[in-house]
């Protein structure tokens, strides 16, 4: 799956809401586990090829979870795949909630 320097993005093996879901439970900074925070990416179908996850259909999602409050990333831009979207929400994550807000 895909990586980035926040972790290993996996597939659940359950949807949530009818969408497909990837996430990253085990969020990592510098070496050190940010406990509680993760991400989940929601996407309405995709399909794999080349060792990525092509998007299909829709515009992906995701729900960050950051010290117990739950954020919603949706900047409407479509991804050719889920590790390119993956790559956006990671730096959002770091840019805007690890190191202190930050201007988009």
């Amino acid at each position: 799956m895909a990586k980035t320097s926040i972790g290993e993005l996996k597939l659940s093996p359950v949807k949530e809401n009818g969408r497909f879901v990837f996430f990253n439970d085990l969020i990592t900074i510098n070496g050190k586990v940010s406990k509680g925070d993760n991400v989940k990416i929601f996407v309405d179908a995709y399909q794999a090829a080349g060792g990525k996850f092509k998007i299909l259909s829709g515009t992906p999602s995701a729900l960050l979870t950051v010290r117990g409050q739950e954020h919603v990333h949706n900047d409407g831009t479509s991804y050719a795949t889920v590790e390119d979207y993956y790559t956006v929400v990671t730096e959002a994550y770091k840019n805007h909630f690890y190191f202190g807000k930050k201007e988009a």
